[in-house]
């Protein structure tokens, strides 16, 4: 097989003193002329030889039949409303759908299969805000993940002006009134520099209908490979920060936006990861710190040192928590028993924990609820049960196929 030529450089780093060549460099620069004449060949070798392999028509037919059950993401309920992503079988891209009430109907907000009918533009993620009147989301082409925000009004569906590129990946917390939003951003080409544009994760804040290019940065990590990403408690007062450092690494900061006041560190230099969400005045935090399998402690954010934190969920020795989501006065665990998935409501304490039932042994694919909310819904599946969600009424404690 005559394989296209790949030129090689003579680019050299030196690291630690030793001289390390990186002769294939310029391929991580998707968007230079070079690199996409160099994709276009490949992709026709590879086409050339798979067109001609036997079987193949009779292997996508199959994949066509496999493939057209569609796909279901479990719901944000938010006031009512119920923000959720479903792809059916012929789409090459899933449709953002809310819907009014449980059992309301269904309304496309975001199609990106309208938007571009070549199928490449992607919904990265979305947010809605906290009383459900509008929505900001992520669009971008071409499985490049380079995200531009943009803003929806959910009532009409008109989108708004507000547009902001360099928002790969991106966290983001709105205000309680939804009239602004904490979130993360990239650098421009020029800011920083060159190459390192894939770098410098920073959080800013957007005041809805302003330019974006005046939002102020809120925080930025110490070196330029962290990742921080934000959330917000729900009276509007306490920013949470979380960094990653590395993929077994988490720093932790809480910002109190009501006194104005600077970043305090939470944990800061621990060899553990952090999570947590902050409902009902306190932080729950969940961490491997000092415990393999993960534990849950209870913080006071006015009040954060560690010697005041508590403990209300301690390891175990069989399972290892993977997930924490406050559910109105609940706790919905997530754990990681014998290679399957298991699901446990408890009180806000850690206390009275039950198991709930799940269809079989399978896997979780996420959770939905509201701090402050009376319901639960829950993603499954197995080699048995087609991916599936559920819904718990936390007050009653029917569940239902949602």
């Amino acid at each position: 097989m005559d394989y296209p030529l790949t030129p090689a450089s003579h680019t050299v780093e030196i690291l630690h003193g030793e001289s390390v060549a990186d002769p294939y460099r310029w391929l991580e620069d998707g968007e230079s002329r070079e690199t996409r004449e160099w994709t276009e060949r490949q992709n026709a070798l590879t086409e050339a030889y798979l067109g001609a392999a036997p079987g193949r028509e009779t292997i996508r037919r199959r994949l066509d039949q496999l493939l057209a059950i569609g796909a279901l993401s479990v719901p944000a309920p938010v006031e009512g409303r119920y923000f959720y992503q479903r792809r059916e079988g012929r789409q090459n891209q899933p449709v953002l759908y809310v819907r009014q009430g449980v059992d309301g109907a269904d309304r496309a907000l975001v199609d990106p299969n309208l938007l571009d009918p070549a199928g490449t533009t992607a919904l990265d993620w979305y947010y809605p805000s906290e009383d459900g009147r509008l929505l900001a989301y992520g669009l971008s082409r071409n499985g490049s993940e380079q995200s531009v925000l943009h803003v929806l009004e959910v009532e009409s569906g008109a989108v708004r002006p507000d547009r902001i590129p360099h928002t790969r990946a991106a966290d983001l917390a709105w205000l309680p009134d939804g009239s602004g939003f904490y979130y993360t951003r990239y650098p421009a080409a020029g800011d920083v520099a060159e190459g390192e544009e894939h770098y410098h994760r920073a959080v800013h804040f957007h005041r809805i209908g302003t330019d974006p290019a005046d939002d102020p940065s809120v925080f930025k990590p110490a070196e330029k490979e962290h990742w921080p990403g934000v959330s917000l408690s729900p009276d509007g007062r306490w920013l949470l920060i979380g960094v990653a450092r590395t993929f077994d690494q988490t720093d932790l900061y809480l910002q109190d936006l009501a006194s104005g006041s600077a970043p305090v560190a939470v944990a800061r230099d621990l060899p553990a990861t952090f999570d947590g969400e902050i409902a009902h005045g306190r932080l729950f935090l969940r961490t491997n710190l000092d415990a393999p399998t993960y534990r849950i402690y209870v913080v006071d954010p006015a009040r954060p040192a560690r010697e005041l934190w508590h403990e209300i969920v301690p390891p175990r020795e069989d399972a290892v928590l993977e997930g924490m989501r406050v559910a109105g006065n609940r706790l919905a665990l997530s754990y990681l028993e014998h290679a399957s998935s298991r699901l446990r409501l408890s009180d806000l304490e850690g206390r009275q924990p039950r198991e709930v039932h799940l269809p079989g042994l399978g896997s979780l694919f996420g959770t939905g609820a509201e701090w402050n909310g009376r319901e639960l819904f829950f993603g499954f599946s197995s080699y048995a049960v087609p991916p599936s969600v559920y819904r718990i009424d936390l007050d009653g404690g029917g569940q239902t196929l949602w």
